[in-house]
């Protein structure tokens, strides 16, 4: 525009001029903004390149857990591979008890308290015991006389994460009135590449005085070719404990009258059948005032326990290139041994006729609240279970027992998953479980009399059994005053197989 005031030739070349510089500048105008907008593009992908963060470990198996958590349509609690490997766990049992509202028995049988165990046995739920158990979202149990698994047969090594369910919704089995608690494995495709990882532990019993070893591997691979994704995982693990329990009870606790000259009063009489007669007494009179709480007896007993368990576990999964189709086949296999062996000494005081009294030139002691702390506990000459041979003593057992426990659970299954559209679905799972146990017990038993002292006031009572006054120094060992009370043997043989076809 600058020429504008020059000749018109002049003129005419510049305005050409001009406008083969306007053409020009119009036709780069749109590649400086593609150019811009590409620009603009990286940077932003660069950015988001720069503050993506990949979450691993254990914070992602964390945000997994409160993912199911969260998306659950119930109340259901998760932990996950990271959570049991981090604890001293021994068994999936005792990785339950991790959980909020779970807890698991310290006994070998909820009816026997009389025997602790070392390791956790049943899990209770809110309360519970009812509690289904499944593998994978199928049905798994062990052949113990009942339905659930044995949970504290299965290595935790071997799972990716327990899934505990505290309601039932529709879509789910019933039978878990208390809740139900699903073994999640671990899968090949869960984790692409080539994994393995490994475990090594040793327990110390400081009674048995014996290191128990334990270990476990876990391998997994990935191939990706054009036709899909093959993976393959292999684990074993292998765990030995070795324990020995020493307990010692005070048996039966009953309200006395102060002159300790009469049986238990209780609000119904105990006979050596059970309880016996009418109700002596309600609420409204019941603890008797002036009385003193006293035991029967005590017992004292050793266990030892020997436990090697054993499982392996293979997973081949196929997945299709566009992911629709995954087919995933497993197989897990769980070996568990018990042998335990058991000495006790235990008063038999089941009848209210039988009722001690302080050894002669002795006396019970009893704190402010009139319960019993220390003393020594006999039986008057002519009292009903009195001593035959002639003195004092209560009635008591010397018990030898014996177990040896196999068990054997092996699931085989395969799942299917095809989504053929988008509003098309298709699952098909098959499922064979096999479940074998074997256990032979032993029990036998002597009978003879003796003393008992005990000293109650520390954290564990202290028992004796003591001969009666005038006995000889071989009043034990002689045999002449024992007697052969009874012998017990049981053997269990049992099988347990299940075949299921789930199709959706």
């Amino acid at each position: 525009m600058h020429f504008a005031s020059v000749a018109p030739r002049r003129r005419l070349f510049a305005l050409g001029t001009a406008s083969a510089i306007a053409i020009s500048a119009a036709t780069a105008a749109p590649a400086l903004a593609q150019d811009a907008e590409a620009s603009a593009e990286e940077e932003v992908a660069a950015e988001t390149a720069e503050s993506e963060i990949i979450v691993s470990g254990f914070r992602a198996a964390l945000s997994s857990a409160q993912s199911i958590k969260r998306n659950a349509d119930t109340f259901v609690d998760v932990i996950t591979a990271e959570d049991i490997g981090a604890l001293p766990d021994r068994s999936v049992a005792e990785a339950l008890q991790r959980v909020p509202g779970v807890n698991i028995g310290r006994f070998e049988k909820p009816s026997d308290p009389d025997r602790f165990s070392v390791e956790g046995t049943g899990v209770i739920v809110r309360g519970l015991p009812f509690v289904r158990s499944e593998l994978n979202g199928r049905d798994i149990f062990s052949a113990t006389g009942g339905t659930v698994l044995s949970f504290n047969d299965v290595s935790p090594e071997l799972l990716g994460r327990v899934e505990v369910f505290k309601n039932l919704t529709a879509d789910m089995i019933e039978g878990g009135i208390a809740g139900t608690v699903n073994l999640v494995t671990r899968k090949p495709l869960d984790r692409p590449g080539f994994h393995i990882s490994g475990t090594v532990e040793a327990n110390y019993g400081d009674f048995a005085e014996e290191w128990s070893p334990g270990f476990s591997v876990t391998g997994s691979t990935t191939w990706e070719t054009d036709a899909g994704t093959l993976g393959f995982q292999l684990g074993y693990a292998k765990s030995e404990l070795v324990s020995r329990t020493d307990a010692s009870q005070i048996t039966d606790p009953c309200y006395r009258a102060a002159t300790l000259d009469g049986p238990c009063i209780r609000v119904r009489p105990v006979g050596s059948g059970g309880f016996s007669g009418g109700t002596n007494f309600d609420a409204s009179n019941f603890p008797p005032a002036g009385t003193v709480v006293v035991p029967k007896g005590a017992g004292v007993r050793t266990t030892d326990l020997e436990r090697d368990r054993e499982a392996v576990s293979a997973v081949l999964q196929y997945e299709s290139p566009d992911r629709d189709f995954l087919f995933t086949f497993e197989w897990l296999r769980s070996e568990t041994s018990f042998f335990t062996k058991e000495f006790a000494a235990l008063a038999q005081v089941n009848d209210d006729a039988l009722f001690p009294v302080p050894a002669a030139g002795s006396t019970w002691e009893f704190d402010d609240n009139g319960i019993f702390q220390r003393g020594i506990l006999s039986q008057r000459i002519g009292d009903a279970y009195a001593n035959p041979f002639g003195r004092g003593g209560i009635p008591f057992e010397t018990l030898r027992f014996e177990r040896d426990t196999r068990a054997i659970t092996e699931d085989f299954s395969i799942d299917i998953d095809w989504s053929i559209t988008d509003r098309f679905r298709v699952n098909f799972e098959a499922q064979r479980i096999q479940s074998d146990l074997r256990q032979d017990s032993i029990i036998g038993a002597m009978n003879s009399w003796a003393n008992i002292a005990i000293d109650n006031t520390g954290r564990t009572p202290q028992v004796q059994f003591l001969a009666p006054p005038g006995a000889p120094s071989d009043y034990f060992s002689s045999g002449e005053n024992t007697y052969f009370w009874f012998l017990l043997d049981s053997l269990a043989r049992n099988e347990g197989q299940l075949d299921s076809l789930r199709f959706d």
